[in-house]
């Protein structure tokens, strides 16, 4: 359904346009001025209801705004550079793990990686936010990873269809079922985790340190449950909200880069040479290294600007609001068409659907109006692990493409790809990707 009426926004001249979804009026946004103004309002705030189905009407995406300001205030420290750098070697054993799965997916002639690429980000943002190595790569803790993989899916299924919405019928469906069972598997393994996590920190005293900068997103949530700062509540959903909203995110962008690269294979050639002159042609990618990635990070931020991490951005403003040619009342809900808003000839050019990294060249980059591109929001309310997301792509894209070459099963023109729209964007032809490995 969401396909569809992106569809019909974009073949409409105005850039705001509304539509009735069921009883509700939807106002949809794709002018640049327009988004500026709903992410930097502090009367638009709060979320529009659909974010309530990612989990639950506690958690950090949904919460009031008011109190949304004051969680984000607390986890903000958390997910600052030195924090995330610190965990660049736990990524490096990670990744190297994900090299060697992938050449088995390649001596087993099994070509799609989709499966391995998201076992290898689950595991590690498993890691950075339990503080436990689950080893989901090499097949332990399966339940999990599986429980994951059907919430994620279900998710998506209740998202854009009305009747699963309601939720006496919900609960009564096979979606439904499967999706609160999987869901009680992550609470089952959050409440192990914390339990054991607070069991340490009492025989050992000094992890209660609180400018530990290495510390994992669960020390720093049970600092704060131990301050008083967050309830039990709070903690549980902030970690599991973490992992829910992280690991799919990062892992599907991901397989879109990889997808890019193989329809382009002189950006991939380019991309290789970049690594191979800052990173060498083995060894562990470190924190230095990563800030000289400059061509990486064009690839990343171009395949993101066309494939965004979310697709559409809801907004509900607790008062009228003024666009340029309108007034929203308010309590209307409010869709910014981040990924129209990405595609902007106007703003983009008459290639705006064309792959070129270079836009993002600071000389380039400089000319177009910020809340153009918003792959994570912007303004007040935006994601906030945008810094932890580029880190590991640019590590994978490090260790991967030093190993590996990717191609398509048949030649591909970016006028080819179909989107899916669920929670992310998901490339219809991504099962065409290949892969295979270089030579030395």
């Amino acid at each position: 359904l969401l396909t569809e009426l992106i569809k019909v926004v974009e073949n409409k001249e105005t850039p705001c346009n509304a539509a009735f979804l069921g009883p509700l009026c939807h106002v949809f946004v794709t002018h640049h001025e327009d988004v500026k103004v709903l992410l930097t309002s502090p009367d638009a705030l709060d979320k529009t209801y659909h974010y309530r189905y990612l989990f639950n009407e506690t958690n950090l995406l949904v919460v009031p705004g008011h109190v949304w300001k004051v969680h984000r205030k607390l986890l903000n420290p958390h997910f600052t550079s030195p924090v995330v750098h610190t965990f660049i070697p736990l990524f490096n054993i990670k990744i190297d793990i994900l090299v060697r799965k992938i050449r088995e997916n390649i001596l087993s002639n099994e070509p799609d990686i989709r499966d391995t690429v998201h076992n290898c980000f689950l595991d590690m943002i498993c890691a950075t936010t339990f503080g436990v190595d689950l080893n989901l790569q090499e097949g332990k803790h399966t339940e999990f990873a599986e429980a994951i993989d059907n919430y994620a899916k279900m998710v998506a299924r209740r998202f854009f269809n009305f009747y699963l919405q309601v939720n006496w019928i919900f609960r009564w469906t096979p979606v439904g079922r499967l999706y609160h069972k999987s869901l009680n598997v992550l609470h089952n393994m959050t409440k192990k985790v914390v339990k054991e996590h607070i069991k340490n920190r009492q025989n050992s005293p000094e992890l209660t340190s609180a400018d530990n900068s290495s510390s994992t997103l669960m020390h720093h949530v049970v600092n704060l449950l131990e301050d008083g700062l967050f309830t039990q509540e709070n903690l549980y959903d902030t970690v599991e909200i973490m992992i829910l909203a992280g690991f799919e995110t990062a892992a599907v962008t991901m397989m879109n880069i990889f997808l890019m690269l193989a329809m382009h294979p002189d950006v991939q050639e380019r991309c290789l040479e970049e690594i191979l002159r800052v990173c060498g042609q083995d060894g562990d990618v470190t924190g230095q290294d990563i800030v000289q990635l400059h061509y990486v990070e064009t690839v990343i931020k171009e395949t993101l600007r066309l494939y965004p991490v979310a697709p559409t951005i809801g907004r509900k403003p607790s008062k009228d609001i003024q666009l340029r040619n309108r007034i929203i009342p308010k309590g209307v809900h409010i869709i910014i068409v981040s990924y129209l808003v990405h595609r902007d000839p106007k703003v983009w050019g008459e290639d705006s659907n064309d792959f070129k990294p270079d836009r993002f060249q600071p000389e380039n980059f400089s000319k177009i109006p910020y809340y153009s591109y918003i792959p994570y929001s912007a303004g007040s309310r935006n994601c906030i692990g945008p810094k932890y997301a580029m880190l590991v792509m640019k590590i994978v894209l490090v260790k991967v493409l030093r190993k590996y070459f990717f191609y398509t099963a048949r030649r591909l023109k970016m006028s080819d790809l179909k989107c899916a729209m669920y929670t992310t964007i998901k490339i219809i032809q991504i099962n065409e990707l290949r892969v295979k490995e270089r030579l030395q």
